[in-house]
């Protein structure tokens, strides 16, 4: 049987009638690619007439990039981290780049990170639990959200004026509910500072169980104003306050990038509200960007939150009878 010969660039070029460059920066998406559309036009039918396909690892020989990003993230039946992974996938096609997946929990991320490595990524996005291996041992950028985590580049939320926001004109003890590694204990403690709150911050665990068992200690405390990272805990509070703690009325305020139905609860004084979608193009544009310009220097960049008061327009169009990630801004 004669084996089917490996159609090239230099096949296509010659049916499109281009030269191999031109070809090349095509299928790459270079920004110098300066042609027709016409010219476009023939390229492509040109690579769908012969069934291009190319090669990984002749470009990455060619040009010393894969055009392959890595993502370590955690277990993906959890919404959030199935929506990052959905949001990614298409910021960085539109750029021209594959996304290469890998999972992990706080005890295997080395051994998840290293296959990344070993597959020639170009950068690496970490949203996977606990903290990223040393630099020392990953050869390309890497970038990280709510967290800081040097010498990596991040992109968090910008908590500062949304936290004083909810919490003016507070009093009494505030708790913080957050998951481990995450920048929010730091603004939480530095607002309730400013506002002269008593404050104590708690890291959760993620198991249910473990988790429920937590919140039920720290309701018993019954704390005065409760602010929460997430809307999966804030449904739990609310389920434990209705169930176990009748007589206990806290200020709750939440984390979400979510509507729900649960957002009518008259327990919820408000939500600091960003968008999960844009948290994602601001990573995937810094990790770009960082692996174009051939840089190794971390970037540090924010995108804003905004409080949103319970029972104003903003807050009413949080409420769904069905849960949705969102992706718009306010």
């Amino acid at each position: 049987m004669q084996r089917k010969t490996r159609i090239t660039l230099k096949d296509v070029a010659k049916a499109a009638g281009v030269n191999f460059t031109l070809v090349s920066k095509y299928i790459n998406h270079s920004p110098q690619a300066r042609m027709s559309e016409e010219t476009r036009k023939r390229i492509q039918n040109a690579i769908e007439e012969l069934d291009y396909c190319p090669s990984a690892s002749a470009r990455t020989l060619r040009n010393g990039k894969s055009k392959t990003i890595g993502l370590l993230s955690g277990d993906l039946t959890n919404a959030y981290r199935a929506h990052v992974v959905n949001l990614a996938l298409h910021e960085l096609s539109a750029r021209g780049y594959q996304l290469l997946i890998t999972l992990s929990d706080a005890d295997s991320a080395n051994e998840a990170m290293q296959i990344l490595v070993g597959r020639d990524v170009d950068g690496i996005i970490f949203v996977g639990p606990g903290d990223p291996p040393l630099s020392a041992k990953i050869p390309c950028p890497m970038i990280v959200n709510d967290r800081h985590s040097q010498p990596y580049s991040e992109v968090n939320v910008d908590l500062r004026n949304s936290l004083d926001e909810a919490f003016d004109g507070l009093s009494g003890k505030a708790v913080g509910l957050f998951f481990d590694n995450s920048i929010w204990k730091g603004e939480f403690e530095l607002a309730g500072h400013r506002h002269g709150l008593e404050y104590e911050s708690f890291f959760l665990p993620f198991d249910y169980d473990s988790r429920l068992c937590a919140l039920k200690n720290i309701l018993k405390a019954r704390p005065e104003v409760i602010l929460i990272n997430g809307w999966h805990t804030t449904v739990m509070i609310l389920e434990l306050l209705t169930s176990d703690f009748r007589n206990f009325t806290p200020k709750i305020f939440c984390h979400a990038n979510c509507t729900g139905e649960f957002y009518t609860d008259r327990r919820i004084s408000g939500v600091i509200y960003s968008s999960g979608e844009l948290m994602v193009r601001e990573t995937c544009s810094v990790l770009v960007d960082q692996i174009e310009a051939l840089s190794r220097a971390p970037v540090k960049r924010q995108i804003p939150s905004k409080f949103i008061k319970a029972g104003s327009p903003d807050y009413r169009m949080l409420i769904s009878k069905h849960f949705r990630l969102t992706s718009h801004t306010f």
